[in-house]
């Protein structure tokens, strides 16, 4: 792993993708955790760029990304402000028709599936 490469490629990305001049404190280390296949909890206050942490370190990655936050009030701008086709939010808040998978997506919408003879809250 070469740190100074990967900095230099994260602040690339930051900055050709969402015209980012700079990264706050904290985000840069992040990012570079994240690219060192590190378990990464960020905590920042709001709108202080811990989505961005996600974003731009999963730009600089092959594969999928999964990002998991309790925010589902954020998951559909967030998926709007992606430059990915194949990016999709599980939440369950989601309806069968509204949050079908973006057309060019590869995913396909999971569906709650419960046992049989229980009820909505699970409980027969």
């Amino acid at each position: 792993m070469n740190t100074h490469r990967d900095a230099d490629r994260l602040r690339q990305i930051a900055r050709e993708r969402y015209g980012w001049d700079r990264l706050r404190p904290g985000q840069l280390e992040a990012m570079q955790a994240l690219l060192a296949d590190e378990d990464v909890l960020v905590v920042l206050p709001s709108g202080f760029g811990k989505s961005a942490v996600y974003q731009v370190a999963a730009l600089a990655l092959d594969g999928p990304t999964v990002v998991v936050s309790p925010r589902i009030a954020l998951h559909r701008d967030q998926l709007a402000g992606l430059d990915a086709p194949e990016a999709v939010a599980v939440n369950s808040a989601q309806s069968k028709r509204r949050d079908r998978p973006r057309p060019g997506s590869r995913w396909r919408t999971a569906r709650e599936v419960r046992p049989a003879g229980t009820g909505a809250a699970g409980q027969t």
